[in-house]
């Protein structure tokens, strides 16, 4: 729902040299395009979607750029079998934007689905996604950049512009608004922590 292009993502691309970029969530293709750009210094660019008209399509419009890899599977799918393929030296900037198939974004085939369709762990998977970047990567030594969009959908305090009710009922079960704590508690030895209100919200986490 967010959009990487109203972050100021260099400040933390360049500053930590991120060679690798890896995003959960193809989507309109938004976050490739933004991060293909000139200015940023990635050698390899990849992105994990979950259908598969989605990734064929975007496969064709990305076609003239070498680094770009589109995976169609299950964000933690894929996720478990591309991190260990990579470098652990060399910093990887992850932009996880994985959720709730077809709801904010038309597919293909025109189908939509609601918020609240489909198993909880697929639609809300930024947990088991972080675990898996923290034990296939950071607790290896890697120095990555962590960036977790929509993060409205898992802190059940009201303070971003956007608001959860909008997504209509049970688009997202309660124990999922708790999951902000559990995050933190993730990365809390290895990285800083930040959070922007703006939007759905953003969490940004830091090396130390």
């Amino acid at each position: 729902m967010g959009a990487l292009k109203d972050l100021p993502i260099e400040r933390w691309i360049n500053k930590h040299n991120c060679k690798i970029f890896v995003e959960s969530g193809l989507g309109y293709g938004t976050g490739i395009m933004r991060a293909i750009s000139p200015e940023f210094p990635f050698e390899l660019l990849i992105s994990i979607e979950i259908d598969k008209q989605t990734v064929e399509h975007l496969s064709q419009t990305f076609r003239f750029d070498t680094r770009v890899r589109l995976f169609n599977a299950i964000g933690v799918d894929g996720l478990q079998s591309i991190l260990p393929q990579l470098p652990l030296n060399v910093p990887v900037f992850f932009w996880l934007d994985y959720h709730f198939l077809h709801s904010d974004v038309i597919p293909i085939n025109g189908e939509m689905t609601k918020h609240s369709d489909g198993e909880p762990d697929i639609r809300l998977p930024l947990l088991k996604e972080l675990e898996l970047v923290k034990s296939l990567r950071i607790d290896k030594g890697a120095k990555d950049v962590i960036v977790c969009d929509d993060l409205m959908l898992y802190d059940n305090r009201d303070i971003y512009d956007d608001n959860v009710a909008r997504l209509g009922e049970n688009a997202v079960p309660e124990e999922y608004r708790n999951h902000l704590p559990r995050f933190l508690e993730l990365f809390q030895k290895t990285h800083k922590s930040y959070i922007n209100k703006a939007a759905q919200g953003t969490l940004i986490l830091e090396p130390l």
